[in-house]
């Protein structure tokens, strides 16, 4: 999974001259009217997002960007993600919109006519969407990533309509924050020491919405860090890197002890916080910090199933590495070089580039402020353990 070659992302990250021009020459609307895009619904947090936005706002329309064959097949689809997380509501039909295309196309893969009739309706754009991987290299996540967001950004420019932009904590990887306290004013100028593909390909699509918004957009940008499941429920996107993990732990009996500190919080905290502050009003671009106040260490919460009566045990890496190596059908098989590649000139690998003094250390103080006083707050690891072991145990049990 390393990147074979040497990728200039500073160069990647600009905005090409016609779209800045298009920026200046935009008439930002007031969002978000009567129509709203939503990018990437189909996913985990995007059916918490749509759910907590229909129930939010019951006047407007949420055209919905799938990939499908149809706008039959893409309604069927939208409504299968959220029927399967229990989001479901049949009045919600008739505001959900299907749009089929694609962010890796040119103006998403719509055509003229359904583009411009976007352009004309739309209040505000939601972009959520993203192709994520912790093997693929950033060659092969461009095209949805960054080349979608540079889509997205033509259509806001030309609809003016304002963008809500998820991003991620992974824009904090480059060496100069190696262990740095940041805040949602620090500068993320800087991306050398950038190893994963997608953690590229997130930071190149945040430098190109931060400088749409020094261009005259307005923007809200939220950096949430691992997604992890609802904090009642337990319901939890079963392909997601962490609950992948443990799944795989349990169908070794091991877990590997490592370093790694974990940024977790609940899919239903991330989409109330997007949710309370979205459409409200924005000069340049507003950053929000979704970091849980107390991140966990790996061991804290392997130790935490465990206890809730999770079947493993904690092993050194190597030891876990040589199990894992003889069961192809485990669901972490295809993801051992994520645990050994040694990245950049300290050789480090990525659990150790997120240990605790080495990872940034970002501070989510202001925006725990403003969500505080919106009624949205973060639960406590605490909180935590007995629905995400229910929802582990449950899934031992179907599948062994």
């Amino acid at each position: 999974g390393a990147e074979l070659e040497q990728v200039d992302l500073g160069a990647e990250a600009q905005l090409p001259a016609d779209l800045l021009e298009q920026l200046g020459a935009m008439t930002a609307k007031v969002a978000p009217a009567q129509a709203v895009l939503l990018t990437g619904a189909t996913g985990f947090l995007g059916a918490f997002l749509l759910a907590d936005q229909l129930q939010r706002h019951p006047d407007l329309t949420f055209y919905c960007l799938v990939r499908a064959e149809g706008d039959g097949d893409g309604r069927a689809r939208l409504r299968s993600n959220l029927e399967h997380y229990g989001l479901w509501q049949d009045a919600w039909a008739s505001r959900i919109v299907a749009l089929p295309g694609d962010l890796a196309q040119q103006r998403l893969g719509l055509d003229d006519t359904t583009w411009q009739g976007l352009v004309s309706r739309l209040g505000g754009i939601l972009h959520n969407g993203a192709q994520l991987s912790y093997v693929a290299p950033y060659g092969q996540l461009k095209a949805s990533n960054v080349s979608g967001t540079l889509e997205v950004l033509r259509l806001a420019a030309e609809s003016g309509a304002p963008l809500e932009y998820i991003s991620s904590t992974s824009v904090y990887e480059a060496s100069a924050y190696r262990g740095q306290e940041l805040d949602e004013t620090s500068d993320l100028s800087a991306w050398q020491g950038i190893h994963l593909g997608y953690s590229q390909s997130k930071w190149v699509s945040e430098r190109l919405v931060w400088q749409a918004a020094q261009a005259g957009l307005p923007v809200r940008l939220y950096r949430p860090p691992l997604i992890a499941g609802h904090s009642k429920s337990g319901a939890w996107h079963e392909q997601d890197f962490l609950h992948r993990l443990v799944r795989g732990c349990l169908a070794l009996r091991q877990a590997p002890a490592l370093p790694m500190e974990l940024d977790l919080v609940p899919v239903d905290y991330v989409a109330q916080a997007i949710g309370a502050l979205a459409w409200t009003p924005v000069e340049s671009c507003d950053v929000l910090h979704l970091h849980h106040p107390r991140p966990v260490l790996w061991q804290t919460f392997l130790e935490g199933l465990i206890d809730q009566g999770a079947p493993m045990e904690s092993v050194p890496l190597t030891q876990w590495l040589e199990a894992l190596a003889n069961e192809p059908r485990n669901p972490l098989y295809p993801l051992q070089p994520f645990f050994t590649h040694q990245w950049g000139p300290e050789q480090l690998t990525y659990p150790e580039l997120n240990a605790p003094g080495m990872r940034a250390r970002p501070s989510c103080a202001l925006s725990r402020s403003r969500l505080s006083a919106l009624g949205v707050e973060c639960p406590d690891f605490e909180q935590l353990v007995d629905p995400y072991a229910r929802t582990f145990l449950a899934d031992l049990l179907v599948h062994g």
